[in-house]
């Protein structure tokens, strides 16, 4: 069971649920398995590191840097930085358990900035992810949850004509990219991301007494992005249109995406 900050921990899924580690940081020697890749392939100044932090009761990838990019051409493939394993491997190729899963958690810390979250499936190129965007408070560790069916087939860093549904059981690879047309530093921490099942149910019971609320008061948020919310970024074939329906979104919810403590 991967175990974090006491004080900052939040409620998991009862152990009816389905609940399946994916992606942790044990050791420094983790940084090693993830492979950086920046602008500076398109002629860009931006560059980024991963390592790993030690903190009190748990330890954090931690992904940093400065996007650098300057240019006139608006189908420019630059101002970003990603970071992805090395190594693709299934987390459980075709097992059942992950076949039932419904979403994902992921424990995160950034700075505020929008990243987006990627997963790679077997039988698919480097070039193709399924995305979903990150959006926390500025330093502070939440915990968000993610519906598989919130995550858009990218290729190139555009947006598939032709939709693929992600199968978790097919996941082996996983990352993280900053590309929100912004120069400047950018930090992303992530303690460990974990597949869930029944997601939905679960946060319904967190509710508690009061609306919005646990029954200690943590505040929960569920992800409540309407499916044709979500084709229509699914179906945006730019970063800037896939911006703007994301903040239209998260404008009206007056929230960021996902499941949050405080």
């Amino acid at each position: 069971m991967l175990m974090g900050d006491p004080s900052a921990r939040v409620a998991m899924p009862s152990a009816t649920g389905v609940t399946v580690p994916m992606y942790a940081f044990r050791n420094e020697e983790e940084a090693a398995r993830y492979l950086i890749t920046t602008d500076e392939l398109f002629g860009g100044k931006s560059r980024a590191t991963m390592r790993v932090k030690q903190y009190k009761h748990f330890m954090a990838g931690v992904f940093e840097g400065v996007v650098d990019w300057t240019s006139e051409d608006r189908e420019s493939r630059g101002g970003f930085c990603n970071v992805r394993l090395r190594e693709r491997k299934p987390v459980r190729e075709d097992d059942e358990e992950m076949m039932a899963t419904e979403g994902v958690q992921l424990r995160v810390k950034t700075d505020g900035r929008p990243f987006l979250l990627n997963f790679q499936c077997r039988d698919t190129t480097d070039e193709d992810v399924w995305q979903a965007e990150v959006r926390t408070a500025p330093f502070r560790w939440e915990t968000l949850a993610l519906p598989w069916s919130g995550f858009a087939h990218v290729s190139r860093g555009l947006v598939r004509e032709v939709q693929m549904n992600l199968e978790p059981h097919k996941i082996d690879g996983f990352g993280l990219t900053v590309a929100d047309g912004r120069n400047g530093p950018f930090r992303c921490e992530v303690q460990h991301v974990v597949a869930l099942g029944e997601w939905r149910d679960e946060l319904d019971e967190l509710r508690g007494p009061t609306a919005g609320q646990t029954a200690d008061g943590r505040r929960v948020t569920p992800y409540t992005m309407t499916d044709d919310q979500r084709s229509q970024w699914r179906n945006s074939r730019d970063r800037a249109g896939r911006r703007r329906i994301m903040d239209e979104f998260l404008q009206r919810e007056g929230k960021p995406g996902g499941v949050a403590d405080s």
